[in-house]
């Protein structure tokens, strides 16, 4: 397979491991929302452009232009959201670089049907020339379809130049489908770039795909990763199964693309990802909008609380100060989303500051506890600090709690699904803490529970829940037994 158009050359990562190099000078993302402002400025257009050319040409009249603004309004809202319901608007279509042309037609003669429905029912048909709003919905039509026609056009070039983003993906490969497929072009006509390139053969040894995986996990969790593609044999299960085990660890799409056999029988954007008919292995936790939704309500929470708690916090850090050795603030090191590290902030509860392989867990009772600490534990004061690790992005407000790097990588081993719960990041409070897993893990058991309630969250979250868990928060926090 032909890949020098792309410079690839070996990465120092390991044997085979490919590098891409890549540029990002406009994000596709926004690609919809510039197809959605030109398709209001057409219909606009062809809506003043029409009553101005009959008014002025065949009346020989003067018009009221607002109207006619209206009838763009109400006809771009129609074809907005009936083209938006239809996925027209996705990125994934856009960049298909296909001439919609049955669909827009079909599309705006509901939206003539609609308009022409809501002007009778407003009772302002009257007001409008006949042959002006007829004039609009030809022109309206034929200004549609050449700006479609342009923009098919336009897409496939601008992909080829760079002057449209493409989104990095890491590509896991078999050398049998890379002789097979041309995976780089196949992606890049959508928008995509693989960043690195995986690939192994059947002679590749366990513990070498193994090592390989571990790779492509730390390349995703250090870069800006839109998605991870597989391209293996469909009769290579075993292989598919690894692959889908270890990428649970990353919270990022995984797309298992058709193999050279199976391509043969599919038509190019019949099927999900972007038109390249791959299977889903591994959803992405929250889409853009879930995640700009939730942030929002961080960052709110966040900064209201520092500032409203800012005299509460003054005086538990004098408290701690006075009360016994050491330093006010406590940090750890905690695997955060995707499992990156960040360092975690609390009040000092004990009169050691471990981390690491040397953290012991509290116990209850624990001789550690100082006597503000102790206060500081049972009512979840010393949790506070964290909202500055909200304010910053390594923490929500609602999560799985975030656990010490040691405990992290022994229940990684012991409790298959436990990756999942890093595909959000780690809260304040969370699912389980309020349902009474909160406090001292003594069993594998116990934990195999916290982690249950943790994945619940992360597969059901919505904004109401959020806010469900905030308000049960404040209840438990003075009740609940478990805090040590």
């Amino acid at each position: 397979m032909d890949m020098s158009a792309h410079d690839i050359g070996v990465h120092r990562g390991g044997p085979g491991e490919r590098r891409l190099p890549f540029s990002l000078p406009l994000s596709v993302q926004s690609l919809g929302f510039v197809v959605g402002a030109v398709d209001f400025l057409v219909i606009l257009a062809a809506a003043l452009g029409s009553a101005l050319i009959y008014h002025g040409l065949v009346l020989r009249a003067g018009i009221q232009i607002d109207r006619y603004v209206a009838i763009a309004v109400i006809s771009f809202v129609d074809f907005a959201v009936i083209m938006g319901g239809r996925g027209a608007y996705g990125a994934e279509r856009l960049l298909q670089a296909r001439r919609d042309w049955r669909e827009v037609a079909m599309v705006w003669a509901v939206v003539v049907l609609v308009t022409l429905g809501l002007l009778f029912v407003g009772k302002v048909g009257g007001n409008l020339s006949r042959g002006a709003v007829g004039l609009f919905f030809a022109t309206g039509l034929g200004a549609l379809l050449a700006w479609r026609s342009a923009l098919a056009r336009w897409t496939v070039a601008a992909l080829r130049s760079g002057a449209l983003s493409h989104r990095p993906v890491v590509l896991l490969a078999s050398r049998g489908e890379l002789e097979q497929i041309d995976a780089a072009e196949t992606l890049e006509r959508v928008g995509l770039v693989a960043r690195t390139i995986f690939t192994w053969d059947g002679k590749t040894p366990a513990e070498h795909f193994a090592g390989l995986l571990d790779r492509a996990v730390d390349i995703t969790r250090q870069h800006d990763i839109d998605s991870i593609v597989v391209l293996a044999d469909w009769s290579e299960a075993h292989r598919i199964g690894e692959i889908q085990q270890a990428l649970r660890a990353v919270p990022v799409p995984v797309y298992l693309l058709p193999d050279h056999n199976v391509a043969r029988f599919m038509r190019s954007g019949n099927m999900a990802m972007r038109g390249l008919g791959a299977s889903v292995l591994q959803r992405a936790p929250l889409g853009a909008v879930e995640r700009s939704v939730k942030r929002a309500f961080d960052v709110t929470l966040a900064a209201s609380g520092l500032v409203a708690l800012s005299p509460l916090l003054g005086l538990v850090a004098l408290a701690v100060k006075f009360d016994s050795p050491g330093p006010v603030l406590f940090r750890q090191t905690r695997n955060g989303f995707s499992g990156r590290p960040f360092r975690i902030l609390k009040f000092r509860t004990m009169t050691v500051s471990e981390d690491g392989d040397a953290f012991r867990q509290a116990k209850r009772d624990d001789p550690r506890v100082t006597r503000v600490g102790r206060f500081l534990r049972k009512t979840s004061i010393d949790e506070l600090p964290q909202l500055w690790n909200v304010l910053t992005g390594d923490m929500s407000i609602v999560g799985p709690r975030p656990h010490a790097t040691r405990h992290n990588a022994e229940y990684q081993e012991r409790i298959g699904a436990y990756a999942y719960r890093h595909h959000v990041k780690p809260g304040l409070t969370g699912w389980a803490q309020v349902n009474g897993y909160r406090g001292e893990t003594s069993t594998l058991s116990a934990m195999e529970r916290r982690i249950e309630h943790d994945l619940y969250y992360v597969n059901h979250w919505s904004f109401l829940l959020d806010l469900k868990i905030v308000a049960k928060t404040l209840q438990v926090i003075w009740s609940d037994e478990q805090a040590v």
